[in-house]
């Protein structure tokens, strides 16, 4: 799919690459409480693997609705706008099953006391 996407997009493979992982940077700082929680949902392998599963479904989708229609040579700016529309409904999408166990609301502060400095 990825291989398709990019013809019809006309970017390179790193481009690609470069705005998956913007996508998934945004929905997961859409999601986080916090900045370490940002971190514990970007390096959590299992929610990316949904992220990524997910993400698919929409490219396929857009494929799908779009492939009769589309010409990577008759309007690059056009595709783009239909991709992004397509693939914007992952900020809507949301596994609650695994961001249950990474949602931390409760804070334990650090407890400084006057035995640590007596050493």
């Amino acid at each position: 799919m990825k291989n398709t996407v990019i013809k019809f997009l006309e970017i390179s493979p790193e481009t690609y690459d470069d705005r998956l992982f913007q996508t998934w940077f945004n929905w997961c700082q859409k999601h986080a409480i916090s900045d370490n929680n940002l971190q514990e949902l970007l390096a959590n392998a299992q929610l990316n693997k949904w992220f990524m599963k997910q993400h698919a479904t929409l490219e396929k989708l857009f494929v799908q609705k779009y492939a009769a229609k589309l010409n990577p040579l008759s309007n690059p700016d056009r595709n783009l706008f239909n991709y992004q529309e397509c693939v914007a409904k992952i900020f809507t999408h949301f596994p609650q099953a695994i961001m249950n166990g990474l949602h931390h609301t409760t804070e334990f502060p650090l407890k400084i006391t006057e035995e640590i400095y007596a050493n």
